[in-house]
């Protein structure tokens, strides 16, 4: 990845300006209202094709408020994210803002598992329980730094705001990249030691700092919101695509 990409996680949030506890709760909220625009859209296309005036009707005003929830919290979300998340104020897709939502959340988290660590007493690190877990939070915090930076590399090069190569400013370069990134977010769950790990974190009762962290990674990495990359949901007017019956990434 060309070095002016590389961005240090340990530096790439704003913690003053970034609560992952709400961007959690607009990501996961997203998702419910995506499922809800598909329902809308299948009945927007019944409609379409029975002639019932009446019907067509309904299930428009249907769809245009579904687009308009999904358009309100992404403008919400972008309002969370961009500020903090260093990488800048260009936001090219709603694919992209999803990705970058995400992203920053593990980041914070990763921050919380290490500072946890850092916290324990002598006591309890001489307990063989918090020992053994200690050295697990250790190295699920190094294989997610390792695996975002990884998914950083895919897409961040295609941005219009990217190195003047061949490929800069290729949107078509540019949406295949951002699904592949989403896929690869949501495939990291899918490791064994990783998916071990957050099974195991969101059950610690006895330590409630990593169970939070865990719990929000995992709802990260359990996401999935079907948008096609597409820059219109970002502004006021709910205009934009959305994959219908197919998977189209995060």
């Amino acid at each position: 990845m060309p070095t002016e990409y590389m961005v240090p996680m340990a530096h790439i949030t704003n913690h003053a300006h970034m609560n992952p506890e709400l961007v959690v709760g607009a990501l996961q909220r997203l998702e419910q209202q995506m499922s809800n625009l598909r329902c809308r859209a299948r009945e927007l296309s019944k409609a379409e094709n029975s002639g019932d005036l009446a019907f067509a009707v309904l299930a428009t005003e249907g769809t245009r408020q579904a687009l308009g929830t999904i358009a309100a919290t992404m403008i919400n979300l972008k309002r969370q994210v961009v500020p903090a998340d260093g990488l800048g104020a260009t936001l090219e897709s709603s694919g992209e803002l999803v990705i970058r939502a995400a992203r920053m959340v593990m980041i914070e988290q990763v921050r919380q598992l290490r500072l946890a660590i850092s916290g324990l007493t002598a006591r309890e690190r001489a307990c063989a329980a918090f020992a053994a877990w200690s050295h697990d939070v250790s190295a699920a915090s190094s294989f997610l730094d390792d695996r975002l930076q990884q998914i950083d590399d895919i897409w961040m090069p295609y941005r219009r705001t990217g190195p003047t190569t061949a490929v800069y400013g290729n949107r078509v370069l540019y949406r295949a990249a951002i699904c592949v990134a989403q896929r690869a977010m949501r495939e990291l769950g899918n490791d064994p030691g990783f998916g071990c790990f957050l099974r195991e974190g969101v059950t610690r009762m006895e330590w409630p700092v990593v169970r939070r962290a865990v719990a929000s990674i995992l709802a990260m990495v359990t996401l999935h919101i079907d948008i096609e990359p597409d820059s219109q949901l970002l502004g006021a007017a709910p205009l934009f695509r959305v994959g219908i019956g197919h998977d189209n990434g995060i």
